[in-house]
């Protein structure tokens, strides 16, 4: 019986989700806060790209 029980535990599982049952996942919070600091970052890396830009180079004031 031992035997038998080790090769049903070593056979493949599916994994247990949402995937496929049409209920929606709620969004959790550190992926609302990866996306808000992801924006940030690229508001502030226009706003250096734009300020660079901006810049006059080779003449030192």
């Amino acid at each position: 019986m031992t035997a038998e029980y080790i090769r049903d535990w070593q056979q493949p599982r599916h994994a247990v989700g949402r995937e496929g049952t049409g209920i929606p996942v709620p969004e959790s919070a550190l992926s609302s806060w990866l996306d808000a600091y992801r924006a940030e970052n690229e508001r502030r890396q226009e706003m250096a790209d734009a300020a660079f830009s901006a810049t006059p180079l080779g003449k030192p004031d």
